[in-house]
């Protein structure tokens, strides 16, 4: 594309794309980060469904036509993990497993070493 969106701090497009980019603000989007942050959005929570309740309200107010799915899915979210060894050595992150029980496992330790290309 050999147009530039903008030229000297102005729009280089006319008509119903200059109209768009006009209306478009970092408000409204930040308003969204704003509200977010301080939620916990997991799936299947009260944080998940205020989200997408927001969310469809803002669409609203701005007449925009959507339609919300909430299909029955069955996620696994791992809160946490650690490995130490007998000898007191902790591993400073893990990967968690998705679809693992809860509880404490107990095996050897290998260490498999694979040079970086």
């Amino acid at each position: 594309m050999d147009q530039r969106l903008y030229e000297n701090g102005a729009p280089s497009v006319s008509g119903i794309d200059e109209s768009i980019i006009n209306s478009v603000s970092v408000a409204e989007p930040w308003t969204v980060v704003e509200r977010f942050a301080g939620l916990e959005r997991v799936s299947g929570t009260d944080d998940e469904r205020e989200s997408a309740a927001y969310l469809t309200d803002r669409l609203d107010s701005f007449g925009v036509d959507h339609e919300m799915f909430e299909p029955e899915l069955y996620l696994s979210t791992p809160h946490g993990a650690e490995i130490e060894t007998d000898n007191g050595w902790r591993s400073e992150t893990v990967k968690t497993v998705s679809f693992s029980g809860s509880g404490t496992a107990e095996g050897d330790l290998i260490y498999i070493y694979r040079e970086r290309r």
